[in-house]
């Protein structure tokens, strides 16, 4: 072939990567359009956070001078481009998220792709990354399957853009591999190094240490083996990285970096370990003894896997293999710090996918190679049928995308069930109309939200609080929470119908905020998803009612005359410095594996939190040391109160329905439970109930006809399908719903039957 011709080939060939490149990004773009269109309803957790951090930067804000990024100072600044090209709204939020994943989960597939195919050309690796990303998205969504979550995990934002704070060891790899290890000026070289690890401490907080000093460790390798490694060089790669991150950091929070610095390692550090669930012994790491934990059967796969790639690397001696092995150690390092520092499982999941895409890359290697030595991928002829063939369904799922994106867009506009929210960029449920128009009109006062939500986002608005929500406000955030609650004139908290499991939780693990609204405050209104309190100047009081604690066997008893809710003042001690979790019941929070306890501060000595007392024979509450034995405790002295009737939305009766049990949210999770149908309805199976069965009370519920009012009264015998039969301690009625109270222990639902067949036995 002559030289005209190798010209023309090139030329082409660039021309056809352009192309694909460019029909890549436009798929992108109509991928993450459609998961913008409707505006998320679950403020808990998730997509709020994350847009609370975009919007601050938006306004002007620094992370550490005016607020504190859960994400991490990294990945703040890297969701901002596409969020602020988007309109700055909370769909442009949600579509910097599913852009940004998307292209990083493409990046992810290209970086091991390179490594395990050894190809130079990483343009090449990024249009197969993106052909395999897109093709799994469309099939996801054509054809209705779903994923699972080994691999869903680099599909969707998720509760906190996992997959993007993972993104730190794959761009540190291909900037190593690609251009660094080029440069023949050593010094360049060493000044780049240190740059790039600058950078890596700041991504974020679970993975910005164990990247950064698994780089200085390759950096090391390569150095020695590479024969320039110095002490005097070795020293000034360590001064320039920190005189690089120091510089980053302060340019990143405006000055304010050691605020960031001890919001992060000092407040989050010494509450999350307690703080957060779950809190079984077998979900928490106490000592060495326990990392053995953290290898559940996925992470064990993965960990052999890893072994495997190891010795890999040090038989084949090749830059690559040792690259991949030494992304394998990072991403397992970045799961081992949050499952030390806070709980087992669920942070490992980078490390997983890396352990899924490696093995079906290193079996599709072969493959690869068998095929083209049919079709000589190294030839110019071999390289434009593989462009070619990329180009074209490119294109297909380009326009697949974009045609799927104007058929969700039209049929949102012909919804009468929804509105178009130009402040929010998106699609509500009309039932939100009223909300919207209160949020505009309220727009000019001080309101703080439990979780920065709707109302915030259609004001752009903040508290003066430098935390999203109040489950980040940790350490001596709550101080500054407490201060800015009570300089408000409206607060705003979350519906018990948004969520049955974690609204429970939150007000038992953060009656610290909800103690002074109990006292100060008053229900004036509902959205569908929050409570709206003001100012009241009829201040409440608690009525005093009896507590006595057991200091033998570690119980608290209130001497009640009736069902209720209870304030509970306690003080206690532990006698241990060893990691620990201090377990009181409150029979509230049944969020999953609290069951019916709250988590307090093991190094603290006095707490205040709400219990509930379903009747005269339950008054007495249990404590657990998980981890410990229960003579580590000391329990010292305690007061109670009545909590007042506030409202069933904020202080719900375990056990009993609301009228609206089946009122629906929207889902942040789409890929996983399916695009098409993005509206997730509550049945009777979740944390508190299976199949209208109480999981963690002895009781069912039933419609509220009257035919179940003149026969299921407190007093009758019930009898099961089993041949299980229970007496009726009490009657609650919810709208359409008839919550049974039954003695002794929780019914095993596999066992009684259906509530619907339930008999009533005559005495």
């Amino acid at each position: 072939m002559n030289r005209l011709t190798l010209n023309a080939h090139k030329t082409l060939l660039i021309l056809l990567q352009i192309i694909s490149t460019s029909l890549f990004i436009v798929w992108a773009i109509y991928f993450s359009l459609g998961q913008a269109l409707d505006i998320p309803l679950f403020h808990l957790d998730g997509a709020y956070q994350t847009a609370s951090s975009l919007f601050r930067l938006s306004e002007g804000q620094f992370p550490g001078r005016d607020f504190q990024p859960y994400l991490g100072i990294g990945v703040t600044y890297l969701l901002f481009p596409a969020y602020w090209f988007a309109g700055n709204t909370i769909a442009a939020s949600q579509f910097s998220a599913f852009l940004v994943t998307t292209l990083v989960g493409t990046f992810v597939i290209a970086v091991v792709w390179q490594l395990v195919f050894q190809l130079r050309n990483f343009i090449t690796a990024i249009l197969v990354g993106g052909l395999i990303y897109s093709l799994t998205v469309v099939f996801i969504k054509a054809f209705g399957f779903h994923l699972p979550q080994e691999i869903a995990y680099a599909f969707e934002p998720g509760n906190s853009l996992r997959l993007v704070r993972a993104f730190a060891p794959y761009f540190a790899v291909t900037f190593f591999y690609n251009l660094l290890t080029s440069i023949a000026d050593i010094r360049l070289r060493i000044s780049l190094y240190a740059m790039l690890t600058g950078l890596l401490l700041l991504w974020s907080n679970d993975f910005a240490i164990p990247t950064a000093g698994m780089f200085g460790v390759l950096i090391l390798h390569h150095a020695i083996h590479g024969g320039y490694f110095t002490w005097q060089r070795a020293l000034a790669y360590s001064f320039f990285t920190a005189v690089f991150w120091l510089l980053l950091l302060a340019i990143g929070t405006a000055g304010h970096g050691f605020s960031f610095f001890t919001y992060n390692f000092i407040d989050v550090v010494k509450d999350q370990w307690w703080y957060f669930g779950p809190y079984e012994a077998k979900a928490r790491i106490f000592g060495l003894t326990d990392l053995y934990k953290i290898f559940d059967s996925k992470v064990t796969y993965a960990s052999l896997l890893l072994i495997a790639i190891i010795f890999r690397a040090v038989w084949l001696r090749q830059l690559e293999a040792l690259l991949l092995a030494w992304l394998g150690c990072v991403l397992f390092l970045g799961g081992l710090l949050p499952s030390v520092g806070g709980h087992v499982g669920g942070y490992h999941s980078a490390f997983v996918f890396w352990a899924v895409i490696t093995t079906i890359l290193l079996l599709l290697n072969g493959v690869w190679i068998f095929a083209m030595r049919r079709v000589s991928s190294g030839s110019p002829r071999g390289r434009m049928i593989v462009m070619f063939a990329i180009v074209i369904q490119l294109a297909c799922v380009a326009k697949w995308q974009h045609v799927h994106y104007k058929d969700l867009k039209q049929a949102n506009q012909a919804d009468l069930s929804l509105m178009y929210v130009e402040s929010l960029g998106g699609y509500l449920p009309r039932e939100f109309s009223d909300y919207v128009d209160f949020s505009l009109m309220q727009g000019n006062l001080d309101i703080v939200e439990e979780y920065w939500g709707i109302f915030s986002a259609i004001n752009r608005s903040f508290p003066d609080w430098q935390v999203d929500s109040v489950i980040h406000s940790l350490g001596r955030m709550r101080d500054q929470a407490t201060q800015t609650v009570d300089d408000a004139d409206l607060v705003i908290t979350t519906r018990y119908r948004l969520s049955r499991d974690w609204q429970p939780w939150n007000l038992s693990q953060n009656y610290w905020f909800y103690d002074e609204l109990f006292k100060k405050w008053e229900v004036v209104g509902y959205s569908p998803t929050t409570v709206i309190w003001s100012k009241t100047d009829n201040h409440r009081e608690f009525d005093p009612i009896p507590c006595t604690v057991d200091a033998v066997a570690k119980t608290i008893r209130l001497n009640v005359l009736r069902s209720g809710f209870y304030r509970v003042v306690l003080d206690y001690e532990l006698s241990t410095k060893k990691r620990r979790l201090l377990m009181f019941q409150n029979n509230i929070s049944f969020a999953p594996d609290a069951k019916g306890y709250i988590s307090v501060d093991p190094a603290g000595s006095s707490v205040i939190y709400p219990v509930y007392i379903s009747s005269l024979n339950s008054s007495e509450l249990n404590t657990k040391v998980v981890g410990g034995t229960q003579e580590e405790l000391l329990l010292h002295r305690c007061e109670a109160s009545s909590i007042p009737n506030i409202s069933s939305e904020v202080l719900h009766v375990p056990g009993t329905i609301v009228n609206d049990f089946f009122w629906y949210y929207q889902s942040d999770v789409y890929l996983v439970r399916g695009q098409d149908a993005p509206v997730q309805f509550f049945g009777t199976d979740d944390s508190s109930w299976i199949n209208g069965i109480g999981r963690n009370h002895a009781g069912f519920f039933l419609p509220n006809t009257r035919e179940v009012n003149q026969g299921f009264v407190k007093g009758r015998i019930v009898k099961m399908q089993d041949g299980t039969m229970r007496r009726i301690t009490d009657i609650v009625k919810g709208g359409n719903y008839y919550s049974v109270f039954l003695d002794g222990q929780p019914l095993d639902a596999k066992s009684v039957g259906l509530p619907s067949t339930f008999t009533l036995v005559t005495e």
